[in-house]
């Protein structure tokens, strides 16, 4: 009998679309029809691994019958052996088989319309039937992975092929067939670390349906050398292939990425050594060997961890072996005998044959939990475990929520610096913790194994890709590609102008620093967290981070711009300085200059006699600059350095690291960064000195232009404009088959959802991972602290009635009944120990909120008497009587029921003139940060400041929704209006606005019917013009009603503003249109009919105000 090798025999896998014969489907469900709208056959597997692979199946009709209900095919459910037979029978055959009065099969209904296939499959001899049931086929029966291996060995014909090298596939009568399954690459197993196949595990209809389409050639199948395994370091990963070869990737600072040849069975990521595990069981280990990390010991192991100085292996005997640094003991195990081993930086664990862990070396924060684990894994400072129910338990620091898993069932976890990953019992991976450079922004799909590592993650998915995402940072990207005439180093990320005169700047962006705007620069200087580029016509910009006003740049006409730690300085075309942001003062009197250099925090310019004068901060004498003639300065973290014009370096301040021990020699070019220095000889060699704890001071071999440093690593401009970096910047780029570009999987934003920043809060989607949920039911817990300086002057009651029913009833409102806020306060004062200075920290505003350390010392008041159980957040409320606005740390606190995130009212110290005003608004607004949205005001108060009022004309302020969106505009009355309904904007990111309620406008012109955002019931609430992908136009309608009545609007209207999601909290990411920068308006900025604004190219006309309705028409212009 023909097999299925034979062309004539496989019909679809020749490509012939199934011929349905009519009389055979008589009592068979039609054919599956595609959606029109998406495309797809089935609403049920949208966004599934395995969508494709049932679309195409269902398009060549083998699926016809098959579905679970209408529109459905239930991708998870077990595939059962009668359905396997009519998927094989319809591939194989092309046909379906005619009806028959009985069957061979003892267990078989010949009335069964699917009773032919069965008995069609024995025909082909790809079934004997199931050794269960004599006689029989067991029809009803799950079909494990192993006898589907047989299947589809017997189908196709596959090939026998050596052992796959399945751990859990050792013998058996599927053994050989699982092999020639692998060898055709139809199946890469079910997970790594080891490799195995899970036999006995049952197929879901979504992989048979993946599995036959492999088969089919209808989707690709695994590479031949799909990863096995998966690992992450600090800032470098490793895969183990199929073959048994290694790959590593990302940082190489110290040749951590640099894979000897040869074989291996599993491969150890440390903090930036690797540690590979051959097939014969010895140890090999390569990278970063400061402290025996790297010394490989003899013996044979059969497993491997590695951290930051050292490393462990579980020899075969059960016991395991440490070796590297041993500070704290980390590197001396206990005796007796072990099934696993886990190693962090301070701490390393085991986990013994009975589950139970036993740790050795530095705890942090948190006892070593009881009970049975089936896996471990150890971070930097906490650690976590997969109990034997599936739930992960974590133990540690938790000042990034890092300790505090997701419920749920997980079968693998993995530990990074303050981040923690999940590969949860259905394929899917949840992280949580820190997030700043994306490490925690889990991708879709179907995995079986994860690795965290310092700021970035990787995953292994069931068919042996490896995907990667986070690490957004220089540490991660390298030197970029192309030509240039200037670079800088920022903290994660480098700058520079290219040989055309752009600007580009890659690496890390989490702060916008990456985001350059318009125009043609011929200098660039990066800091930690923010950029400054000066223009051809000397004009500046600076963007990023702006906590302290660094980016707010005068306007001025300058020759040289310089970034530093929270300032920034500029030279004037007259020769004169001027500095802002957190150390804004030059020297006292005139002071000119030829160039000026920004450090930590302090200063320093040249002057035109050669002279070099710094100011600032002088903890280090970092600004008692030497005498003589210079003809360059650098300023660094706490020193500087400079040099002459004899070519000699001269540096002065902090030597903790050897950063001002300047060699001997000539140079031409100098730099400085946290702890280093750089030089370029006139030979056109680099030298560099002082802190190489990352290799940022081992220069290459070369000859260069210019040189540039940071913190942990080093950059410089070869002769011929092309880039090369050195320390945790060194990198080996990932290989073609590993994804690193995650990010369009990430979240898909569609239209007018602009992708946000990164972090707490964000103007854009997806809102932040650690944001609470903005629907559903939301427990506070309030406690109410005062001071023996700041003692209340009236009961907590009466304090609660200055701001918790407004909170409950205005965000039920603005939710639309979506979100219910139940406040639920700890009545009477908890008096703090210590006066409230001893709390005071400085916040972004540049005042000074009582904040630090009361969380903790209030919950400990509380505890005793208050149940914190199933609460969502707790707030700190401090007396009006004395204090005034609000705070939101951000960060989380431990209970004696668990971890909960914090927010502050009433925290920056008044005169008392506040007395028994309510609050009620400003603990909505900081409630609605730990939501996830983020700041409309500048935190830059300067940007807004009052205009002065002028003849008879009065200004007055009003505040557009809770979040601070600011106009000033003339009045016939001066004062303070609180329009407080929430933006349409801002709902639409909670998902309190549905999608028909927003109209998302693509057209070159289009007419909008706008109901008021207070109660649009089921009208358009909100209109958005996409610019780019993260940015949009919204056009939005405000009555007299709501939280909007009483007055709050001088006028009704339609509301036009800008969002740009790429722009952070308090740097203005959300502006009216108009806004000519410092929020000061010549009209209301409310359209009403008649009027218009024109806004990036399109103008927005009011055309009708039908009371209940304003029509709007949208219209682009010319360029827009």
């Amino acid at each position: 009998m023909r097999r299925a090798s034979d062309p004539g025999r496989v019909a679809l896998w020749a490509g012939v679309v199934l011929a349905v014969v009519g009389a055979s489907l008589a009592a068979v469900p039609s054919r599956a029809v595609a959606d029109e709208g998406t495309g797809g056959y089935f609403s049920d597997d949208d966004g599934s691994v395995h969508e494709v692979a049932l679309d195409g199946l269902a398009s060549l009709g083998v699926l016809a019958g098959m579905e679970c209900g209408e529109g459905l095919i239930c991708p998870n459910e077990p595939l059962k052996r009668w359905e396997m037979a009519v998927w094989l029978v319809r591939v194989l055959d092309g046909t379906d088989p005619a009806p028959m009065d009985a069957s061979r099969f003892t267990d078989i209904d010949a009335e069964r319309w699917w009773a032919p296939f069965v008995d069609r499959l024995y025909a082909l001899e790809v079934t004997t039937g199931c050794a269960a049931e004599l006689g029989g086929f067991c029809p009803q029966g799950d079909v494990t992975r192993a006898e589907m291996a047989t299947f589809l060995k017997r189908a196709f014909d596959l090939e026998l092929a050596p052992p796959a090298g399945f751990t859990d596939v050792s013998g058996g009568f599927h053994a050989a067939n699982i092999d020639a399954l692998a060898a055709a690459a139809i199946t890469g197993g079910c997970g790594g670390d080891p490799l195995r196949y899970c036999p006995a595990d049952s197929v879901t209809r979504g992989e048979m349906a993946s599995f036959l389409a492999r088969a089919l050639d209808l989707i690709p199948r695994p590479s031949l050398e799909w990863f096995t395994t998966i690992d992450a370091g600090w800032w470098h990963s490793c895969g183990r292939r199929v073959d048994s070869s290694i790959d590593c990737w990302g940082s190489d600072s110290f040749g951590q990425s640099e894979v000897p040849r040869g074989q291996f069975k599993a491969i150890a990521g440390g903090a930036h050594h690797s540690c590979g595990l051959r097939l014969d069981g010895t140890v090999d280990c390569w990278g970063r060997n400061d402290v025996g990390q790297a010394n490989s010991p003899t013996g044979r192991f059969t497993s491997l961890s590695a951290g930051w100085g050292h490393s462990c292996g579980l020899r075969t005997d059960g016991s395991i072996d440490c070796w590297g640094v041993n500070w704290n003991g980390r590197a001396d195990p206990p005796d007796g005998q072990f099934s696993a081993v886990a190693v962090g930086d301070e701490q390393s664990c085991g986990l013994r044959a009975d589950g139970s862990i036993t740790c050795w070396g530095r705890s942090h924060e948190g006892r070593v939990p009881a009970g049975e684990f089936v896996a471990i894994d150890v971070g930097r400072m906490h650690s976590c475990g997969v109990r034997v129910d599936a739930a992960i338990d974590c133990w540690g620091a938790n000042w990034a929520g890092q300790a505090d898993p997701p419920q749920g069932s997980f079968r693998a976890v993995s530990v990074g610096s303050g981040h923690s990953c999940g590969v949860r019992v259905d394929g899917g991976i949840a992280c949580w913790g820190t997030n700043w450079l994306g490490q925690a922004d889990a991708p879709p799909g179907n995995y079986v194994a994860v690795a965290a590592g310092e700021g970035h993650s990787c995953a292994l998915t069931a068919a042996g890709v490896a995907v990667c995402w986070g690490g957004d940072s220089i540490h991660h990207t390298g030197a970029p590609a192309g030509r240039y005439t200037s670079i800088d180093a920022g903290l994660l990320h480098l700058c520079g102008v290219r040989v055309d005169g752009s600007l580009t700047c890659t690496g890390g962006n989490a702060s916008g620093q990456l985001n350059v705007p318009d125009g043609e620069f011929t200098e660039v200087s990066a800091s930690d967290w923010f950029t400054c580029g000066l223009r051809t016509d000397g004009t500046a910009s600076c963007w990023g981070a702006d906590s302290h006003g660094e980016t707010f740049v005068p306007r001025d006409r300058f020759s040289a711009i310089a970034a530093g730690y929270l300032h920034s300085c500029g030279l004037r075309t007259d020769g004169t300085v001027t500095c802002w942001g957190d150390q804004p003062d030059a020297p006292d009197g005139p002071f000119r200059a030829v160039t000026v250099s920004v450090g930590g925090w302090h200063s320093c310019g040249l002057r035109s006699d050669g002279a070099i004068m710094c100011w600032g901060s002088n903890s280090q004498g970092q600004t008692d600059a030497p005498a003589g003639s210079f003809k360059a300065v650098a300023a660094g973290a706490q020193f500087s350095c400079g040099l002459r014009t004899d070519g000699t370096v001269a540096c002065w301040g902090d030597n903790s690291r050897g950063q001002t021990d300047a060699p001997a020699g000539s140079f031409k070019n100098l730099a400085t960064g946290t702890r280093h220095s750089c030089a370029v000889g006139t030979d056109g060699t680099v030298v560099c000195w002082g802190d190489n704890h990352y290799g940022q001071s081992t220069a290459p071999r070369g000859r260069f232009e210019e040189v540039t440093a940071d913190r942990e690593y080093s950059c410089g401009r070869r002769t011929d404009g092309t880039v090369t970096c050195w320390g945790l910047a060194r990198v080996v780029h990932p290989p073609s088959d590993v994804v690193t570009d995650t990010e369009s999987t990430l979240f898909d934003p569609g239209e007018c959802r602009p992708r946000g920043t990164r972090g707490g809060t964000t103007a854009g989607f997806p809102l932040p991972r650690s944001a609470l949920p903005s629907t559903g039911t939301l427990r506070v817990a309030v406690l109410f602290v005062d001071f023996p300086d700041a003692a209340a002057r009236y009961s907590t009651r009466h304090e609660a009635e200055l701001g918790l029913p407004f909170m409950e009833r205005f965000l039920n409102a603005s939710s639309y009944g979506r979100l219910r806020v139940d406040l639920i306060p700890h009545h009477g004062w908890l008096r703090a120990e210590h006066d409230h200075v001893h709390y005071l920290h400085g916040s972004s505003v540049q005042s000074q909120s009582v904040q630090l350390g009361i969380v903790e010392e209030a919950v400990a008041l509380a505890d005793p008497e208050f149940d914190f159980t199933g609460v969502d957040a707790l707030m700190v409320v401090h007396p009006r009587s004395h204090f005034a606005g609000g705070s939101t740390a951000g960060e989380r606190i431990e209970t004696q029921e668990g971890t909960v995130q914090t927010l502050f009212v009433n925290t920056f110290r008044v005169d008392g003139t506040h007395a028994g005003q309510p609050w009620g608004v400003v603990g909505a607004h900081e409630l609605l940060h730990l939501l996830g949205l983020t700041d409309l005001y500048p935190y830059d108060v300067t940007r807004h400041d009052a205009p002065q009022d002028a003849g008879d004309e009065t200004w007055a302020l009003t505040d557009f929704g809770p979040m601070g969106l600011r106009a000033y505009g003339p009045a016939g009355r001066g004062g303070y209006f609180g329009a407080r309904e929430m933006l349409a904007w801002s709902r639409w990111q909670l998902g309190w606005l549905d999608d028909p309620q927003v109209q998302c406008v693509a057209e070159q012109q289009a007419t909008v019917v706008l109901s008021p955002i207070a109660d649009p019931g089921d009208g358009i609430a909100m209109a958005a013009v996409p610019l780019s992908d993260t940015q949009v136009i919204v056009i939005e309608s405000r009555r007299s009603t709501g939280y909007d009545s009483g007055g709050q609007l001088l006028a009704e209207g339609v509301l036009v503003y800008t969002v740009n999601a790429s722009i952070s909290s308090g740097l203005l990411p959300v502006k009216l249109a108009g806004d000519p920068g410092n929020a000061h308006f010549d009209d209301y900025p409310l359209l009403a009919v008649g009027e218009s604004v024109t806004v990036r190219g399109y103008t927005v006309t009011v055309v009708a105000d039908g009371g209940d309705t304003h029509t709007v028409t949208i219209t682009r212009t010319a360029g827009g």
